[in-house]
């Protein structure tokens, strides 16, 4: 086995995003569609609650948001076969997921901790993100409840946090770059570092693997 080294999780993500391109840039349109059809008619209906397009944007918003949940849990799935060396299954990504409601609880408690981190002078919010990184494929590859989940990756990452605060600043730039090229970059900095972070779970929680390299 190559060693853990963000180098070598960067040439990993690349070569299955040749490989799987066509289902891989699929799957990010499907999910930038979904999100950006949320902003666009979040702008378009009334906020206020008391009226009817009120309730409207109140019930879209629900309604992307269940949508996103259930596509972001079947990429994970069809990630983790990806990563695994199988082959994915595009139809799979609308599949309705027996872990949503835990998804939902462990993504709520993450968001939670990372935008509280980042409001007491960010750091703290880099790190929350570290930390917590690997709660939701737990949930939705180990089966763990949110808690459990959310125990194991803090735990895991103590031991290896100086490699993973180096995946996440990497990640973010890459994904910095991807926004300056007037979004397109996203297209591909998006499943390259998804791919990264999905080949450290995997490494770390379902083979032996060294720590972490900065390198």
């Amino acid at each position: 086995m190559k060693p853990l080294t963000i180098k070598n999780l960067f040439l990993f993500s690349f070569e299955k995003i040749k490989i799987h391109r066509v289902v891989i840039f699929t799957a990010v349109l499907i999910f930038m569609t979904i999100a950006f059809a949320g902003k666009v008619l979040g702008n378009y209906l009334d906020t206020d609650i008391n009226t009817t397009r009120g309730l409207l944007y109140m019930a879209t918003l629900f309604g992307i948001a269940l949508i996103e949940s259930i596509v972001v849990i079947n990429v994970i799935k069809q990630g983790l076969v990806i990563v695994r060396g199988g082959t994915p299954d595009l139809k799979a990504l609308l599949d309705i997921p027996s872990e949503w409601l835990r998804y939902v609880i462990g993504s709520t408690i993450v968001n939670l901790f990372v935008v509280l981190g980042f409001l007491f002078l960010i750091i703290p919010g880099f790190f929350a993100l570290a930390f917590l990184i690997f709660t939701l494929p737990l949930i939705v590859d180990k089966q763990l409840n949110p808690f459990e989940a959310l125990t194991l990756s803090f735990k895991t990452v103590s031991k290896n946090w100086k490699g993973m605060m180096a995946l996440v600043l990497v990640s973010g730039l890459l994904n910095l770059v991807g926004m300056m090229f007037f979004f397109v970059g996203l297209f591909l900095t998006i499943p390259l570092t998804f791919f990264m972070f999905l080949r450290t779970y995997d490494l770390l929680f379902n083979r032996e693997s060294k720590p972490l390299d900065c390198a």
